[in-house]
C-alpha cells in the first residue's frame, strides 16, 4: 500500500509539473490587448501587426493587406454579447463579425484608447480628446465638456461597475457616470492623492484600483468613502508609472508599472515578472474563463498558479532543431517580424543581402540561450525590393527572401 501510494505522489507530481505556471508567445510583439470569444479563441490587439487570433496552438493574422481591418496599429479590443470583434486603431473603429469587416472612421473616433461592453451590449469608448463615446449599435453619443457635465475630454481608461462607469483621466482624477449625472473625484474635492490618473478598475468588492503617472496606486472605497495610498510602503516601485492595473477572480491586483509587474493580494505586495524577458511598459490584462491571466507587453503572458489549463499545448518547449520561419508580414512596409528557434545555447547571427548577393548590414550577432526568439527588423533606410536574411547557428545557414514595399 506505501509503495502505490508514493507511485500516486509521483504521478500527481509530474502532472502539476506538465502545467507551468507561466506560458510565452512571441508569434505576437507590442501587445496591447486581448480579448476571448464564446469559443475561447483569443484575440490579439498589437501595435503594428494588426490584430491576431489564436485558436489552440494555431495563429491567424489580420492586416491592412489580406484583410480589410483600418489599421495595423490595434489599441484596444472588446467582443460584445454576439461575438463581434470591436477594435480601436488609429485610424478609427474596427467591427467584425467573423466574415466582414466595417469600419467607422469619423475624425472623432480617432482617439480611442480603451473600450468596454456593458450588460445591455452598449460600447463605452474612452477618448483621449473627444470624452466619453457610447454605441448602441444604432446612434453614436459623444459626452462632452461642451454638451454634458464631463470636467474633460481627456479620458485615458474606463471600468464598468454593473450600471456605473468609472473613467479614469490623464489630468483630472476619476469620474463617476451614473447614466445620468457625471460625479468627479479630483485633489481639491477628495481624499485622491493625485488628478493624473492613467488607468482605473474594479475589485470584487466595488474598491476602485487606479495607477498614476507619478504616484503609484490607490484604493478608492466609494461606499465609505475612503482613501487609502500606497506609496513608499511599496519599497522598490514608489514614483513609477504604472500602466496598468487588473483584479482577477482570486481578487488577486496586478500592476504593471515601469518597475516591472507586481501583485498584490491585500496584505502582501510581490514582485512577480514573468520567467522570460519582462517589458517595462504593459498593455491591457485579462483573465479568461479558465482563470488563466494574460498580460500584454512586449510579448504575450499567460499565468495560472495552478498551472495554464485549456489553451493548447504551446509552453515553451525546447525546440529540436534550428527553424526559421517566414517573417511577417511579407511583402511589408519598413518594419517586419521573423521567428526562429534554436535547439541550444550558441551564438546566432543574422546577415542582410541585397538582390545582388552583397552583405549589407549584420542585423544580430550574439550568444543566446536555447528557446523561441521574435526578430524585429526596421527598413526604414533601405528602398523598396527584395533582400535575403541569412541565418548563421552551428554551422548550419537558414536563408529567408523578404520584400520591401513602400
Amino acid at each position: 500500500m506505501k509503495r502505490i501510494f508514493t507511485t500516486i505522489i509521483i504521478l500527481f507530481a509530474i502532472v502539476l509539473e506538465a502545467q507551468p505556471q507561466w506560458v510565452s508567445y512571441n508569434q505576437v510583439n507590442a501587445v496591447n490587448d486581448i480579448a476571448f470569444d464564446s469559443l475561447n479563441n483569443k484575440w490579439v490587439a498589437t501595435g503594428f501587426g494588426g490584430l491576431a487570433k489564436l485558436t489552440g496552438n494555431t495563429w491567424s493574422h489580420f492586416d491592412t493587406l489580406n484583410s480589410n481591418i483600418p489599421s495595423n496599429l490595434v489599441r484596444t479590443i472588446a467582443i460584445d454579447k454576439r461575438n463581434i470583434i470591436w477594435i480601436a486603431t488609429n485610424k478609427g473603429i474596427g467591427r467584425y463579425d467573423g466574415v466582414n469587416w466595417v469600419k467607422y472612421d469619423t475624425v472623432t473616433l480617432l482617439s480611442v484608447f480603451e473600450m468596454v461592453v456593458d450588460n445591455n451590449n452598449v460600447k463605452w469608448m474612452a477618448s483621449i480628446g473627444n470624452g466619453l463615446i457610447k454605441y448602441n449599435d444604432t446612434n453614436w453619443t459623444y459626452y462632452k465638456t461642451n454638451n454634458s457635465g464631463i470636467q474633460t475630454n481627456g479620458i485615458s481608461g474606463i471600468a464598468l461597475e454593473n450600471n456605473l462607469k468609472w473613467l479614469a483621466t490623464g489630468y483630472d482624477g476619476i469620474i463617476k457616470y451614473n447614466d445620468t449625472n457625471f460625479i468627479n473625484y479630483n485633489y481639491s474635492n477628495s481624499g485622491i492623492p493625485s488628478n493624473m490618473v492613467r488607468c482605473i478598475s474594479v475589485d470584487q468588492y466595488g474598491d476602485k484600483w487606479m495607477g498614476f503617472h507619478t504616484a503609484y496606486a490607490a484604493k478608492f472605497n466609494s461606499i465609505n468613502n475612503i482613501w487609502t495610498y500606497y506609496n513608499n510602503t511599496w519599497p522598490g516601485i514608489f514614483g513609477g508609472t504604472v500602466y496598468n492595473v487588473y483584479n482577477d477572480s482570486r481578487n488577486v491586483k496586478w500592476f504593471g508599472t515601469q518597475n516591472g509587474l507586481f501583485k498584490f493580494n491585500d496584505t502582501i505586495l510581490l514582485n512577480c515578472n514573468p520567467p522570460v524577458p519582462s517589458p517595462n511598459s504593459f498593455g491591457e490584462f485579462k483573465e479568461d474563463k479558465y482563470n488563466n491571466v494574460w498580460f500584454c507587453g512586449n510579448a504575450l503572458y499567460v499565468y495560472n498558479p495552478n498551472g495554464v489549463v485549456n489553451i493548447g499545448n504551446n509552453f515553451n518547449n525546447v525546440p529540436k532543431s534550428f527553424i526559421v520561419n517566414q517573417n511577417y508580414p511579407n511583402p511589408f512596409n519598413n518594419e517586419t517580424n521573423i521567428k526562429y528557434e534554436i535547439p541550444a545555447n550558441g551564438n546566432i547571427s543574422v546577415f542582410l543581402y541585397d538582390v545582388l548577393g552583397r552583405n549589407i548590414a549584420t542585423v544580430l550577432s550574439e550568444n543566446k540561450n536555447e528557446g523561441i526568439y521574435n526578430l524585429r527588423l526596421s527598413f526604414d533606410k533601405y528602398s523598396s525590393g527584395v533582400y535575403f536574411l541569412k541565418f548563421n547557428f552551428n554551422n548550419t545557414s537558414i536563408v529567408k527572401r523578404v520584400i520591401l514595399m513602400k
